[in-house]
């Protein structure tokens, strides 16, 4: 899925700005108050937050998509499951 490593990506930027914004709070050098605390959030939630957000709800969007072009081809779980052990067999067996 193409999103996907964008929405790693991005969530790990995300989780980083986090960490450092909430890293700054606990420190004594928060001069700016309380209102300075807030557009910290709000910067955090606007910039990073909404990038990963957005390829997360993507990747997630293309495996619903992935899923049901998967299960149009098999009629139910009768055709899916042999279908899926054959498979698996046939990535284990190797001849040479």
């Amino acid at each position: 899925m193409p999103s996907s490593m964008n929405c790693s990506e991005y969530l790990q930027l995300t989780l980083n700005d986090y960490n450092e914004t909430t890293s700054y709070w606990g420190t004594n050098e928060t001069t700016g108050g309380k209102h300075h605390a807030v557009f910290n959030v709000t910067d955090w939630v606007s910039n990073s937050f909404a990038h990963s957000q957005r390829y997360c709800f993507l990747t997630s969007m293309e495996a619903y998509m992935w899923y049901q072009f998967k299960s149009s081809l098999f009629d139910g779980f009768n055709s899916w499951f042999p279908a899926f052990l054959q498979n698996l067999l046939g990535q284990v067996m190797t001849f040479k």
